[in-house]
């Protein structure tokens, strides 16, 4: 049986994120927003899904250069509530109107 983790030298247990969160309820939100825009072809929506990702990362750095993390901490419960509400109702709709996307 191979080791776990795979990697000896502890950098995933590093990166890895620690605190349990919504993190999957973001491939819903990618795809609504990166589908009507890649227009059919799976290439553009791997490379329009790509530059979100380093965009928001680049947002992500920057907001912690500049000391913004308090902001995480003024979000309540029930704003986390209504983001899980608003992923579902996401996902519904764009099930509701075109199936085979999902």
């Amino acid at each position: 049986m191979a080791p776990w983790p795979p990697d000896s030298s502890g950098v995933p247990a590093v990166l890895a994120a620690s605190r349990p969160g919504p993190d999957s309820s973001l491939a819903p939100l990618i795809a609504a927003a990166v589908l009507p825009l890649a227009a059919g072809s799976d290439a553009e929506a791997v490379a329009l899904a790509g530059m979100l990702a380093i965009l928001s990362g680049l947002l992500c750095v920057l907001a912690g250069l500049a000391r913004f993390g308090f902001i995480a901490g003024l979000l309540s419960k029930p704003v986390r509530y209504g983001y899980m509400n608003g992923i579902a109702l996401t996902v519904q709709r764009w099930s509701s109107v075109s199936p085979a996307c999902w």
